[in-house]
C-alpha cells in the first residue's frame, strides 16, 4: 500500500478500536477500487488514441468511436480520481487564507472547509444519480458507439459517493479521532 498507519500502536489490531479498524480497512478497498478504475480507464484512454492516430494516419483507417471512447474513460477517470484528491487533501484549499490565521482559528476555518467539501460531494451524488436517472428515462444513446448514455454519468455518482464518504474519513480522522488512523501524501513518504 501506498500509505502506513501514523501510530505504531496502532499496527497491532488489538490497540484500535472496532471504528478505527473499519475506517482503515474501508480506506484500503477504497483505495484499492480507486486505483483499480483509474488506472484501468487511464490505460484504456492512452492505448484507444495510440490506436487512433496509428489506424488513421498509418493505415489511412479512421475509426470514428476512438474519440468518442477514449473521452469517456478520461471522464470516468477524472471522477474517480475526485475522491482520490479527496483523501490526499489535494483539493483545491485556503491555504494562503489558512496560513494567515492564527492557529486557534485556522482548525475551525479547515473544518469548516471539510464540512463545504463535504456537502457539495453529497450534493453532487444526489444531482449525478437523479441526473442518471433522467437520461435513462430519454432513452439518449452515446452518437459512436451507440451504448445507453446514462453509463457516461455512472462514474459520476460514483465519484461523489465517494468523495464524500472519503471526506467523512478524512474529517473524522483529522478532527474526531485521538489517534489517527490515515495519513496522507508527505507523511506517507515520512512513514517509509
Amino acid at each position: 500500500m501506498a500509505y502506513k498507519m501514523d501510530s505504531v500502536s496502532l499496527t497491532r489490531g488489538e490497540d484500535r478500536t472496532k471504528l478505527q479498524q473499519c475506517v482503515f480497512v474501508l480506506d484500503k478497498i477504497m483505495t484499492f477500487v480507486e486505483n483499480v478504475i483509474s488506472i484501468t480507464c487511464f490505460t484504456a484512454m492512452g492505448v484507444l488514441v495510440l490506436a487512433g492516430v496509428a489506424s488513421r494516419f498509418i493505415f489511412h483507417i479512421p475509426f470514428m468511436w476512438v474519440e468518442e471512447a477514449s473521452r469517456y474513460f478520461m471522464v470516468a477517470g477524472v471522477y474517480v480520481g475526485v475522491s482520490m484528491g479527496i483523501r490526499e487533501k489535494a483539493h483545491l484549499g485556503l491555504t494562503a487564507l489558512v496560513d494567515a490565521l492564527p492557529s486557534s482559528k485556522q482548525k475551525a476555518l479547515q473544518m469548516m472547509l471539510s464540512f463545504i467539501i463535504i456537502a457539495l460531494c453529497l450534493y453532487f451524488s444526489i444531482y449525478s444519480i437523479s441526473f442518471m436517472r433522467q437520461v435513462e428515462a430519454n432513452g439518449q444513446r452515446s452518437p459512436a458507439l451507440q451504448f445507453p448514455m446514462w453509463y457516461v454519468y455512472i462514474p459520476l455518482g460514483i465519484g461523489f459517493v465517494f468523495g464524500a464518504i472519503r471526506g467523512m474519513m478524512v474529517f473524522w480522522n483529522d478532527f474526531i479521532c485521538k489517534t489517527p488512523v490515515l495519513s496522507y501524501g508527505e507523511d506517507e513518504v515520512q512513514a517509509n
